[in-house]
């Protein structure tokens, strides 16, 4: 009776030991639980941000495109001026040369 006594202690100690190692594994993993989903609250506002830059990029893009195409215009048109005022120059001092 006494061995029986003693190994029944003995499994219940090691009982125990072992409901306490799987708390704190169900700890562990709860904590582990919590800090996966706050990574993933972060990630989903990671790509938010690079989404969002994304964004600003393509409309600065388009932007600078216009802003060029804009820009090539204007210098046609300061060119075509340029060749408009060369004539009327010319057509003036044609004239004075002329009296």
């Amino acid at each position: 009776i006494g061995k029986g006594v003693k190994r029944a202690k003995e499994t219940s100690i090691s009982m125990n030991d072992i409901a306490e190692i799987s708390q704190k594994i169900t700890n562990i993993t709860d904590k582990l639980l919590v800090s996966v989903e706050k990574e993933k609250e972060a990630l989903k506002n990671v790509e938010g941000a690079i989404d969002s830059i994304s964004i600003t990029a393509e409309r600065n893009l388009i932007t600078s495109k216009k802003s060029a195409n804009a820009s090539e215009e204007l210098s046609q048109q300061a060119i075509t001026l340029k060749t408009i005022a060369e004539k009327f120059q010319t057509k003036n001092q044609n004239k004075k040369e002329g009296e």
